[in-house]
Order: structure tokens, then sequence, then C-alpha cells
């Protein structure tokens, strides 16, 4: 049997590389750091696992590897290497759903915590070597929307759910899930909202997702809400965001994923970021 070559595209330091290690036999991986690396070994390779890079870069080696017919992308969103060619080719192209769940849905929870908790508050005090008696919040007796309650949207729901909190979940199908104390349709957005205290954002992007967290919703939200946004930057619109912050509601915002780059810009300078 050939042997089965795999172009990889990750950083020097990406902590994932020692894995390739545990390959099956007759499988080769070539670590390639950018398209210099990856250039002049393209035209012999059979798939390529994508573990950093956008598409110009997945779209510049593509070219140059008439042999590959799958393509793996490290991450589950996929909508930042897709370009034309690929969309209209046969090649077959898988991410890693799930992998990283487990990982969000932690961040989603120190998200929750890190306001109602009022962290940077015991920063600064433990900076300023300073006592101060303050009543945090909690997540005990709160209800938390879930926007987009697929594999992440569960494992958020797994981890905050045995803290004390109700979880309203929406998607599509609005069929029961043992995980959430009520399932609504996608359709029903402005709706769960005004009835949640906060809201993760977990949907994937795509046409029907993009800046779908807008005014409407930054409107409809209770003051005193904490959003979290585990999943892509876009699907929360930034001048909505923007605008909110004058609102009078006290609405904080942590993020994953941006929308701008670079990570600190003046949204977020304007944000108290």
């Amino acid at each position: 049997m050939a042997e089965v070559k795999v172009l990889v595209l990750a950083r020097p330091d990406d902590p994932g590389l020692p894995a390739l290690e545990r390959l099956p036999a007759g499988t080769r991986a070539v670590v390639a750091h950018g398209a210099e690396d990856a250039l002049p070994q393209a035209a012999d390779a059979d798939a390529l696992l994508v573990a950093t890079g956008r598409a110009p870069l997945l779209q510049t080696v593509w070219r140059q590897a008439p042999r590959v017919r799958w393509i793996h992308t490290r991450p589950a969103g996929i909508d930042h290497l897709l370009f034309p060619e690929l969309i209209a080719s046969d090649v077959v192209m898988t991410n890693s759903r799930g992998v990283f769940s487990s990982s969000l849905a932690e961040f989603a929870l120190l998200g929750l915590l890190f306001f109602l908790k009022d962290v940077r508050r015991l920063v600064r005090n433990q900076a300023a070597a300073r006592w101060e008696a303050y009543e945090p919040g909690a997540l005990r007796g709160r209800t938390v929307g879930i926007v987009g309650f697929g594999d992440i949207g569960r494992a958020v729901a797994a981890v905050v759910r045995p803290a004390g909190a109700r979880i309203v979940g929406l998607r599509r199908s609005a069929a029961p899930d043992p995980l959430a104390d009520e399932i609504l349709p996608t359709t029903r957005l402005l709706d769960m909202v005004a009835r949640v205290d906060d809201l993760v954002v977990a949907t994937p992007l795509t046409p029907d997702t993009h800046h779908l967290i807008g005014e409407a919703v930054f409107r409809a939200l209770r003051p005193g809400a904490v959003v979290v946004n585990v999943g892509r930057g876009p699907v929360v619109d930034e001048t909505s965001l923007l605008a909110a912050a004058t609102m009078p509601v006290f609405l904080e915002n942590l993020r994953r994923f941006r929308d701008g780059e670079p990570l600190l810009n003046p949204v977020d300078k304007r944000l108290g970021y």
C-alpha cells in the first residue's frame, strides 16, 4: 500500500504537533509553518491538515496540491478557510467538531462568573492590598439562555446548570433536551432574550447567523445581563454592541472570538477593555 502523505499547516510552537508522532504506519506527516515551507511539499501531498492560517494560505497551497482529496481543519469553524474553488471541488473537508466543546464550555462559565463575581474588583483590591466587603452575584437562580444548542451549547449547559442556573436553549429544532429546562426554536430569539438573565452565544457562523446578535437583541436584554460569545466573532454585531454600551442598561460582554482584528481595537477601548 502506498504511503499517505499529510501536509500539516501549523505554527512552530503548536502544542498539538507531538500527536503527529502517533500516526499509523504508512502515514507520513510533513509540517509546514507557512507558504514558503508548504509549497515545495504540496505536489505529492494526499491530505492537508490545517491547524493555523486562513483562506489565502490554504488557497495558495491547495492550488499546488493536485493529489489532495481530503482537507481537515482543527478548528470547528470553517468559514475562514473557504474559497470558491474549494467549495466547487469534490475535495472532502472535515472539521474537529466536539474537540474543543468542553474547553469552550469552561470559558463560558468563566465569563459568566468573571462578571457576576466582579473579578476585576478582586484583582484591583489584591494589587492595592485592600480589603473591601461587597455583595457578589451568583449563578444559582439565574436563567441562562444559550443561542445555538449544538455540541458546544450543550457542553455549556452541562457545566452551568449544576451551578443552579436554569437553562433555555435556542436551536432550529425545539425538541426537548435533557440538558435544558426549555428549548425554543430560532424564530423565538427575541422572546428568549427578554426572558433570560444572561446570554451565551455558541452558534456557528453562517449567512443566517452573521450579526444575529445585534441591536434588537441588546435592547431586549435585561439590565445587568452578561453576554458571553464562544462562537465566531461576526455572529455579534460590534456596531450594535458599541451602541448598547450607551443604553441605560449595564451590559458586559466577553468574547472568545473577535469580529475585527487586531484583538485590541477601538471597540475594545471604548468598552473599557
